[in-house]
C-alpha cells in the first residue's frame, strides 16, 4: 500500500467520505470550502482596511520607531525611536521592521504604518484556516477562520500598529509548521525547523509572550502517535534549536556590543537581559502592581477574562471553547466516532490554558488587548467541536451535547451584552431568539432528523447556532470602525475615543530652525516625544523612557550634547504640560525629574511666541550663571 508523505489530516477519515459520496459530491465540498474561505479573508480585509486612516497614528511610541527606522538603517535595526539612536523601544525590533519598510515603501502616513498590520491579520486567518483544515477537515477550518476574524480584540489590533499582530501570525505560522512537522514523514525535521525559527522570530516580536503557547506545541509533537518516540525527539530538539538561534542572536549582539555603540534600550536598565526576565518577562507576572480591580487591568483571579474589560474583548467564547475540550471524551467514550483528534485538542487546549491562566493571574501591567493571543486558540476549538458534533449529529447524544454547550456560550454571550455596553438593542432580542430556536431544533428527534427534512434542519440549526453566538462579537468588533482608536490601550467596540490634540503649529516652526544633525528638541516622556516627532518629522529625543522612570538620557548625557551643539531645546510637554514649574508627583523621584530640575536651574526657561508651550532654551543668555561645560556637574547630578 502507497503512503503520502502526510499523514491523513482530517479525524474521521474526511477525505475517505468525500470520496464514498462520488466525485461530484467531493468537488462541490473542495469548491464549497475555497468560495468560504475566500469570502472569509475578503470581507475581513475590507473591514480591517476600511478608513484605515481614522486611528490616525494609533500608538506614536511604534509609529515614531518605524518612521526613525525608515530614515536610518541603523535605528531600523536596533528599534530605535529616533534617527539619532539614543533610545530604542523597550521590545524586539521584528515587528517595527515590517512596518518601518513599509514606511520606506510608501512613505510615511497613517495608511502605510497601519497597512502591515491589516495585511497580517488577513494572513493569520488564513494560517489558521489551513492549520485546522489539516487538523480537521473544512468544517471546522471555515469555523475557526470566521470565528477569529470576528473576534473583537483580533479585530481592532488588526488595525493597530502594537507588536501583537506579528506575535499572533508567527505563532500561528509556528503551529502549522509543527503541525506539518508531526505528520510529515519524509520532510518534518525541515518542518521543525521551519517551526523553531517562526517561534524565535515570535520571540524577537515580544519576548517571553511568544514562549507562552510553546509548551502546547512540543507536546502535541512529542505525544503524536504516528511517529517514533525516537523521531519525535529529534524533531522536538530541532524546533527548540532552531528557536534558540533565531531568538537569541539579537539580544546577544545587543548584549556583546559596548554601551556607546547602540541605543538605550527603553526599561532596560543598560541591560537587554532586564528586558527579557525583567520587566517584560517574568515581572510582569508577578509584580505587585495590579492587587485590585481597575478599569484597564481589572483584578487578577481565575474569572479575570470574563469580566470587564476582557469580556468584550475575548471573553465571548472562552468559556464555550473551555468546555469544548470535553467533546472528543464524551464521542468517544459514547462510541459515536471511531477517531477524534485527541491531539488537535490537546494541541489548542494547551494554548488557550497556558495563556489564559498566565493572563487571569498576572499581577503585572494587563492590558485586554494581550489577550489577542488566546483568539487562535479560541476558535480551533470552537471549530473542531463543531466538526466533530456534527459528524455526529444523527446521535441523540451528540445533539444533546451541543445543545448544552450552545445554552453556556449563548448565556454567557447574553451576559456580556448584558453589562451595559453600547451595542445596538436589536443585538441582544435578536441572540435570545436564535439561540432559542437552535436550541430547539438541535433537540429535534433523531427519525425527523434522519428523514427528508435533516438536510434542511441542520442548515437551519447550523444557521441559528452561528447567529447567536457570532452576532455580539462581530457587532462589538465592526463598531470599532466608528470611531478612532489610538493611544497604547486599543479597545474594539464602541469605546469613548481619546483624541490628543497635536502640538501648536507654531512650536514646531519654532523648533524646526535648529542645523542639521540636531535633535529638533527633548521632550519629557516617549510618546510625547514621539507625537512632536511625527508632526515635525524630525528627530525628536525622548526623555525618560515610556513611563517616565528610564534611566536614560543622564544629565551628564544631556550636558554633554548641549555643549556639543547636538541639543538646544526641553519643551515642557508631556506630564511637564501642566507642570513647567515644577515636578509631577509620580516622577519626583526620577532620573527625569533631575534632569528637568538641572535643566531649569542652569538653562533659560522661556515661552515659545504665539503659544502656551514653554521650553529649557540649554543655549539661553541665563546660563551666565553656571556653564554647561563646568567640570564635575554632570557627574554630581547624574
Amino acid at each position: 500500500m502507497s503512503r503520502t508523505n502526510d499523514v491523513p489530516a482530517s479525524r474521521g477519515n474526511e477525505a475517505g467520505r468525500l470520496s464514498s459520496l462520488g466525485p461530484a459530491a467531493g468537488a462541490g465540498t473542495r469548491r464549497w470550502e475555497w468560495v468560504a474561505l475566500a469570502a472569509v479573508l475578503v470581507l475581513a480585509g475590507v473591514a480591517y482596511g476600511w478608513d484605515l486612516d481614522r486611528n490616525g497614528w494609533a500608538n506614536a511610541y511604534y509609529s515614531a520607531a518605524a518612521q526613525a527606522g525608515a530614515t536610518s538603517w541603523r535605528a531600523m535595526f536596533f528599534g530605535s525611536l529616533e534617527a539619532r539612536n539614543a533610545v530604542a523601544t523597550d521590545k524586539p525590533p521584528v515587528a517595527l521592521w515590517v512596518i518601518a519598510a513599509s514606511v520606506r515603501l510608501w512613505g510615511l502616513s497613517p495608511v502605510s504604518v497601519m497597512l502591515p498590520q491589516v495585511l497580517q491579520g488577513v494572513l493569520s486567518v488564513l494560517v489558521l484556516h489551513r492549520t485546522v483544515r489539516r487538523l480537521g477537515g473544512p468544517r471546522s477550518a471555515t469555523v475557526a477562520a470566521v470565528v477569529l476574524a470576528t473576534t473583537p480584540v483580533f479585530f481592532v489590533l488588526a488595525r493597530f500598529n502594537d507588536p501583537d499582530t506579528t506575535l499572533t501570525l508567527l505563532l500561528l505560522c509556528a503551529t502549522y509548521g509543527i503541525v506539518r512537522c508531526a505528520r510529515s514523514r519524509s520532510r518534518g525535521r525541515a518542518w521543525a525547523v521551519a517551526a523553531g525559527w517562526f517561534i524565535g522570530a515570535a520571540f524577537l516580536t515580544k519576548w517571553m509572550a511568544a514562549l507562552l503557547p510553546v509548551p502546547a506545541l512540543l507536546a502535541y509533537l512529542l505525544l503524536h502517535p504516528h511517529l517514533p518516540v525516537k523521531e519525535r525527539r529529534t524533531r522536538a530538539g530541532a524546533v527548540l534549536a532552531s528557536a534558540l538561534v533565531a531568538g537569541l542572536w539579537w539580544p546577544v549582539l545587543l548584549w556583546v556590543l559596548p554601551a556607546g555603540a547602540r541605543p538605550f534600550q527603553d526599561a532596560s536598565g543598560g541591560s537587554v537581559w532586564n528586558l527579557v526576565f525583567g520587566s517584560d518577562g517574568v515581572s510582569r507576572l508577578a509584580s505587585a502592581t495590579v492587587t485590585r480591580a481597575n478599569a484597564t487591568s481589572g483584578a487578577p483571579g481565575p474569572l479575570r477574562l470574563l469580566a470587564p474589560p476582557f469580556d468584550t474583548q475575548v471573553g465571548w467564547l472562552v468559556p464555550l471553547a473551555l468546555a469544548a475540550l470535553i467533546v472528543p471524551w464524551v464521542l468517544r467514550r459514547a462510541g459515536l466516532v471511531r477517531r477524534t483528534g485527541r491531539d488537535s485538542y490537546l494541541l489548542w487546549g494547551g494554548w488557550l490554558l497556558l495563556g489564559s491562566t498566565a493572563f487571569s493571574l498576572m499581577s503585572g501591567a494587563m492590558h485586554p488587548y494581550y489577550t489577542v493571543l488566546l483568539a487562535p486558540a479560541v476558535a480551533a476549538l470552537i471549530g473542531l467541536a463543531c466538526s466533530d458534533l456534527a459528524d455526529a449529529w444523527d446521535e441523540p447524544l451528540a445533539r444533546l451535547l451541543g445543545t448544552a454547550l450552545l445554552a453556556l456560550g449563548g448565556a454567557y454571550t447574553l451576559t456580556v451584552l448584558g453589562t451595559g455596553h453600547r451595542e445596538p438593542g436589536w443585538v441582544s432580542p435578536m441572540v435570545t431568539v436564535c439561540l432559542a430556536v437552535a436550541m430547539l431544533l438541535l433537540v429535534v428527534p433523531a427519525t425527523r432528523a434522519q428523514g427528508p427534512q435533516g438536510p434542511l434542519l441542520r442548515g437551519a440549526a447550523m444557521t441559528a447556532v452561528a447567529v447567536s453566538l457570532l452576532t455580539g462579537p462581530t457587532v462589538f468588533a465592526v463598531a470599532t470602525l466608528g470611531r478612532p482608536v489610538t493611544g497604547a490601550n486599543p479597545l474594539a467596540g464602541p469605546a469613548p475615543s481619546v483624541i490628543v490634540a497635536p502640538y501648536d503649529q507654531a512650536l514646531v516652526h519654532f523648533l524646526e530652525a535648529q542645523p542639521e544633525g540636531r535633535w529638533m528638541a527633548a521632550v519629557p516622556t516617549a510618546t510625547a516625544a514621539a507625537r512632536l516627532q511625527l508632526q515635525s518629522g524630525d528627530p525628536v529625543l525622548p526623555l525618560g523612557g515610556f513611563t517616565g522612570h528610564a534611566g536614560s538620557p543622564t544629565v551628564a548625557q544631556v550636558q554633554a550634547w548641549a555643549r556639543q551643539g547636538r541639543l538646544r531645546y526641553i519643551v515642557l510637554a508631556g506630564p511637564y504640560a501642566t507642570h513647567p514649574s515644577d515636578d509631577p508627583a509620580p516622577l519626583a523621584h526620577s532620573n527625569l525629574a533631575a534632569l528637568i530640575r538641572w535643566a531649569r536651574a542652569h538653562a533659560c526657561v522661556r515661552s515659545v511666541p504665539g503659544t502656551t508651550v514653554r521650553v529649557i532654551d540649554l543655549h539661553g543668555t541665563c546660563l551666565a550663571t553656571t556653564s554647561l561645560a563646568s567640570p564635575g556637574l554632570g557627574t554630581a547630578r547624574a
